[in-house]
This record gives structure tokens, sequence and C-alpha cells, in this order.
């Protein structure tokens, strides 16, 4: 019995070493924006990411013009050919879309950083409520580009059958309004005026929270910030606090 707590505390320790060596080894955050937005919205979660001692990106792409599957195969490109060891996600919105999609096109036996750890910030997971309603009209179509459609909700909806991270642990942080109304009126129930928070889980994460704020408010919010920080420190959102 002895034997096997021996055994078992140096497995622990070396997956610990392993774990330790894998976020301290050229180890990059990414920040990816929204639909719509840009670099501009994740700079306040860049500087406070930064202050905690990581290498980060700020990734900026054409949200609206180029489809989610161009911009996921353009960020694998460019981590397939760089120097980065291990790499880890923070996105906002369709940014989780983009970093899903991106996941698609690794190959076996491609080499490719490992993915480490992903916070997703009201990421449209299974879709966006809100996407329904304008994609319903000709002209919101037009003016919001194709990813508009491919936010929209459903079984066979692209953002529901995008690839899910099998390796990287996740942490998902889900807005609401805190009434039990929601921000949105079209939305039935809690939403943070893009989307429910079931329509942000992905069933596979290993810690969520929820926060009262609205959808593009998310990125700046201080608690969202710190959890952020927690999780891609020691994977959880330490600092947690529900805000319900």
């Amino acid at each position: 019995m002895r034997k096997h707590r021996q055994t078992l505390k140096i497995l622990l320790i070396v997956l610990g070493l392993h774990f330790t060596l894998a976020i301290n080894a050229s180890t990059t955050v990414y920040l990816l924006h929204g639909h719509g937005a840009t670099t501009m919205i994740m700079k306040k979660l860049e500087k406070n990411i930064a202050a905690a001692g990581f290498e980060t990106c700020n990734y900026g792409y054409r949200s609206v013009v180029d489809p989610i599957e161009k911009t996921g195969s353009e960020l694998y490109n460019e981590l397939k050919n760089s120097e980065i060891d291990t790499v880890c996600f923070v996105t906002h919105s369709m940014g989780a879309l983009v970093v899903r999609s991106m996941l698609g096109n690794r190959k076996t036996g491609e080499p490719f950083p490992v993915v480490y750890r992903i916070v997703m910030i009201a990421p449209p997971n299974k879709g966006a409520e809100a996407a329904n309603f304008y994609a319903s009209m000709r002209f919101f179509r037009w003016m919001l580009g194709p990813n508009l459609e491919r936010m929209q909700t459903g079984p066979e909806s692209f953002a529901g059958n995008l690839p899910i991270p099998d390796n990287a642990e996740i942490g998902i942080i889900a807005g609401i309004k805190g009434n039990g109304k929601g921000y949105n009126r079209r939305i039935k129930g809690e939403d943070d005026g893009r989307l429910k928070p079931e329509s942000a889980f992905l069933g596979v994460e290993r810690d969520t929270a929820i926060v009262c704020d609205g959808h593009s408010r998310l990125p700046g919010n201080a608690r969202a910030i710190e959890m952020t920080i927690d999780f891609l420190k020691i994977g959880t959102f330490r600092s947690k606090k529900n805000d319900f």
C-alpha cells in the first residue's frame, strides 16, 4: 500500500512538472475578437493578461467579410508555421467558432503547437438566438456578411457542428442581465443581448461562470478578466462568484 502511494506521488509530481513546462515553454495567448468587432475590444484583456506574465497576440481578422472557416484556416497556417510550442486562446463571441474551425484543419502527425487552455467569453457555440432574427431579413444578411447565417441556432447549424476541442482545458464565461428576462426582448429568458447562456456551453468545459453584463461589454468586465487570468494560470475560475 505504501509503495502504491509513493508511485502515485511520483506520478503526480511528473504530471505537475509536465503542465508547468507546457505553460512556460514558448507559450503564447492568442486573443480573438468577435463578429463586427476589432482587436480594440480585446485590448484591456490583452493588457491584463500580459501584465500577468503571458506572451500575447491580439489576432485581427475580417469578421464580417471572411467566412469563419477561411479565418480558421489562416490562423491554423500561422500557428503551424510559428515557433510557438504551446498556445492558449482567449476568445470573445464568434472568436470561439474561429478557434473551433481552426482545429478542424489539424492533421495527424503534422507539427502544431499544443493547444493547452481556452477561455471562451460569450461564445455562440450552439449558435446565437439573435442571429436567427437578423438572418431572416435580406438586408441584414447583406450588411452583416456570411457569418451571420453561420451563427444561427439549430441541430444542423454551422456553429453547433464545428469540431469540439478534445484535449484542451476549456473555461466558458456567459453573460446575463440578471432579471430573468435578459437584454433582448426577442429572446425568451435570460440572455446577454445576443445569446442565451445554454447556447454558450459545449458540455466538455472544465469550468463555467455567469457574469451579469451585456455581450459586447464582457471582454472589458473586471471580473471576467480576473477569471480569465485565473483559468490561464490554474485551469479553473478561482475567483468565480456567479451573479445570480
